[in-house]
């Protein structure tokens, strides 16, 4: 794969690097993922967004937060919008690099 360098807060950035922390960051979730389906079990119900189908589980809400916590660690001035802990508000986009984060689905 080859390396391509972008702009990211007045700072050149290699591509690969950030791919690599956006890894890290979706593996860290995979363990609370298998967890919670071990045995067979399911997340309890922590509210709806929506509607009644529009589940958040307790999983949903820890992968969030983990991954959240890997990528707030490499980039802190970035914004980040959460399906989960802030999925129903509304946004006002800007020039910062972005995260847009939605664990399982």
């Amino acid at each position: 794969l080859a390396s391509r360098i972008f702009l990211f807060f007045d700072s050149m950035v290699d591509l690969a690097v950030v791919l690599q922390h956006a890894k890290e960051a979706a593996h860290v979730a995979g363990p609370i993922i298998r967890k919670a389906w071990a045995a067979g079990s399911r997340s309890s119900i922590e509210a709806t967004k929506m509607n009644a189908v529009d589940l958040v589980t307790e999983t949903d809400q820890q992968c969030e937060a983990a991954i959240l916590a890997v990528l707030k660690a490499n980039y802190p001035d970035a914004e980040y919008i959460g399906e989960e802990t802030v999925g129903s508000g509304k946004y006002q986009l800007s020039d910062k690099p972005t995260w847009i984060i939605d664990p399982i689905d």
